[in-house]
């Protein structure tokens, strides 16, 4: 999903399956208590190094015991809503197909202005999970075949992005 999107992870039903991946920075420790409270299970990982190395193998090896993974594909740097390499890459080594998944709510949520109008929802605003066509990537891909996938992700992403409204508008009956 987009980093804009990443508090609205609440609306997941099975939250016990799924491994959040979160920064080490401070913003990234807050974040940890919430989405842990939340029943979610956590990865922390950061662009250093060792970081990314150990968060990378902490991800495949969760994706290799059929465990759920999220991920904001765009990161919290950006540039905002442009897919990064990383999702791909991890696909690829764990040797599965992961489905892109956009998550969207109602109005009713706190749009605070940094690099990708990160939103957070409060009071009862109601979430919506939309889900995309699954994208396989195969392990021997060439790295011109890995940016085909990871251009169409983020092409799937801005897709949903574009329909949620209708199907939100569809699904609870709210103008938007």
């Amino acid at each position: 999903m987009w980093h804009a999107h990443q508090c609205c992870i609440h609306g997941i039903k099975d939250k016990t399956n799924l491994n959040v991946l979160i920064s080490r920075s401070v913003d990234g420790e807050i974040l940890q208590r919430t989405v842990a409270k939340w029943g979610f299970k956590v990865v922390r990982g950061s662009k250093g190094k060792k970081g990314a190395i150990e968060a990378t193998m902490q991800l495949i090896d969760r994706l290799k015991n059929n465990e759920c993974v999220a991920m904001m594909v765009d990161g919290p740097s950006g540039p905002a809503f442009v897919a990064k390499d990383g999702v791909v890459k991890i696909a690829k080594m764990s040797e599965h197909h992961r489905s892109c998944l956009l998550v969207f709510r109602r109005p009713k949520f706190l749009k605070i202005a940094v690099v990708d109008s990160f939103r957070y929802p409060f009071f009862y605003t109601r979430l919506l999970n939309l889900y995309g066509e699954p994208i396989h990537v195969n392990s021997d891909n060439t790295d011109e075949q890995d940016e085909e996938v990871r251009i169409r992700l983020q092409n799937s992403l801005n897709e949903l992005e574009q329909k949620a409204p209708e199907v939100y508008k569809e699904v609870h009956k709210f103008k938007l």
